[in-house]
Formats: C-alpha cells, sequence, structure tokens
C-alpha cells in the first residue's frame, strides 16, 4: 500500500473512531482543522508537515500503527521543502519539526520492544535539537535517551543524560522539568539499591510538584517516596506517605492512581500480616 492509500485509510479510520467517541470534543475539532491543512495543498510546508506530526499524536492512541506512516509522510514533505531553499527561519521550523517526527518514530519502537532501534532514532532527535539550540527540547531529549539506556540497563549512562537535562532545566528555571529529571534519577538509584539516593531525590522531586501545585505529580511522588519506605522496613512511614496519595488521587477521580495506591497500601497490610485489609 503506497503512502498515500495509506493516509486515506487513517482518515477513514478517524471517521469510524470519532463515531464510538474515541475522542474528546478538543480532539475532534483539532483533527478536523488538521485534516483540512493536510488536504489542502496550497498549504505552507511547514504547517503540512506539522499536521501530520500533530495528527500522529491524536490518531496513536486509538491506532498505534498510524504513527509511523504519518510521520514519515511528514518527512517527506520536510525532505522536499528544504530542496527549494527556504529561508533560515522556515528552515529551523522544518528542523524543529523533523525532530519531533524521529522522538515519535522511536516512541514506537520502544512500545514494539525495539530499544536499539528506538535509541538511534531518539539520538537524531536530540542531534537536531542540540543544533538548533533549543535549550527546553533539548533537555526533553536527553531524559527521552536516558530513559532508554535505563531500559538497555546502562544505568551509568542514563544517569549522565538524566544530569545533563536537569543542568539544563535548572539553567532555565524549568522547575516542572528539574523535578522531572530529579523524579528520573530517584527511579535509576532506586533500581540500583541505593535507597539513600533513590529517597534524597524523590523527595526534592515531590517538594517541587508541592511549589507547582500539581496534586496528580504530589500523588505520585508521595507513592515514590513511600515504596523507599517500604524497601527500608519503615512500614508506618511507607503507609501515611501512599494514604496521602491516595486522598489526593481521589479529589482529582484518578482512577488508575486509586488503583496503584490501594495496591501499595494493600502490600503494607499484608506485610504487617493484616490478611483481611490487605485482601
Amino acid at each position: 500500500m503506497d503512502m498515500k492509500n495509506y493516509i486515506v485509510l487513517v482518515f477513514c479510520i478517524l471517521t469510524s473512531f470519532s463515531m464510538h467517541a474515541q475522542f474528546s470534543e478538543l480532539e475532534l475539532r483539532e483533527l478536523d482543522t488538521l485534516n483540512r491543512i493536510v488536504n489542502n495543498r496550497n498549504s505552507h510546508d511547514t504547517l503540512r508537515a506539522r499536521a501530520y506530526l500533530n495528527l500522529s499524536e491524536i490518531l496513536y492512541t486509538s491506532n498505534l500503527d498510524t504513527m509511523i506512516p504519518l510521520c514519515l509522510k511528514s518527512q517527506e514533505i520536510i525532505s522536499e521543502a528544504l530542496k527549494k531553499k527556504p529561508t533560515p527561519k522556515v528552515q529551523r521550523t522544518l528542523f524543529n519539526i523533523n525532530a519531533g517526527t524521529m522522538n515519535n518514530i522511536a516512541f514506537i519502537y520502544l512500545n514494539n520492544g525495539k530499544v536499539d532501534t528506538a535509541l538511534a532514532y531518539l539520538l537524531k532527535s536530540l542531534s537536531i535539537q542540540e543544533k538548533l539550540g533549543d535549550k527546553e527540547a533539548i533537555a526533553t531529549a536527553l531524559n527521552n535517551v536516558g530513559y532508554v539506556y535505563n531500559n538497555l540497563g546502562k544505568v551509568e549512562v542514563a544517569i549522565d543524560y538524566y544530569h545533563r537535562s536537569l543542568k539544563l532545566e535548572e539553567e532555565m528555571g524549568n522547575k516542572e522539568g528539574i523535578a522531572t529529571s530529579l523524579n528520573n534519577v530517584g527511579f535509576l538509584y532506586k533500581n540500583q539499591n541505593d535507597e539513600a539516593k533513590a529517597l534524597e531525590y524523590f523527595e526534592k522531586s515531590l517538594n517541587l510538584f508541592r511549589e507547582l501545585k500539581n496534586t496528580k505529580r504530589i500523588a505520585g511522588g508521595l507513592t515514590n517516596v513511600g515504596s523507599i519506605y517500604e524497601k527500608q522496613g519503615k512500614l508506618d512511614k511507607a503507609m501515611e506517605n501512599f494514604n496521602q496519595g491516595l486522598l489526593l488521587r481521589y479529589e482529582i477521580e484518578d482512577k488508575e492512581g486509586i488503583a496503584a495506591s490501594l495496591n501499595k497500601i494493600g502490600s503494607i497490610y499484608f506485610k504487617q500480616d493484616q490478611l483481611d485489609k490487605s485482601i
């Protein structure tokens, strides 16, 4: 099946999914706008390339198989546009969009267990962002590369990438980015059974999310801190953190988070031989 026919198929799938309320009203409006852009040959190259990228980021939630073809279509438009020798500003935009396509393709390969291939695409995305000098995008790319190296078991390399990302976030004063990087480093230390370091980073991350008043991330941070106390055998402290996280998750109706918190609390009751409560 050639690319043009595949894209048509994607739009047919979209119609079917929309009938079954797979997308929010906001997403449906955005999809309608993006469809009009890609089907209008008079749309600027940057608009069309970004539209295909944005379509991939919405449609993948209903069909993972749509992401790579849509990203490849975006890359095809970018390649043709660069042959026209566009202005530096347009070039920069095209390169930025291309970095996004590399990142999204990497996500699919990672999801399919092809970690080495995912890493190759993420490194390409990082290289583009470094050439563009976009600190925020570089920090995100460094985090992504670190995550994949961790998946490959190369923990020291992963920590290096996370710390590089953290340094950039600190330079920009991006508290949410700093908190995310601290949290990622905490997980690496946890996986290495360095509980003291893991707790240090999780608590720093949690404190920043509290400053940002990000309830969902606060709840997640409390769970992470609690999990370290659980590993240390400090079950009362673990239970206290898990319960606090659970209450916050009820407040924001985070069903997945509620389930995770209940499971964590159940494990503490089990370790305390309170089997009825555990069940």
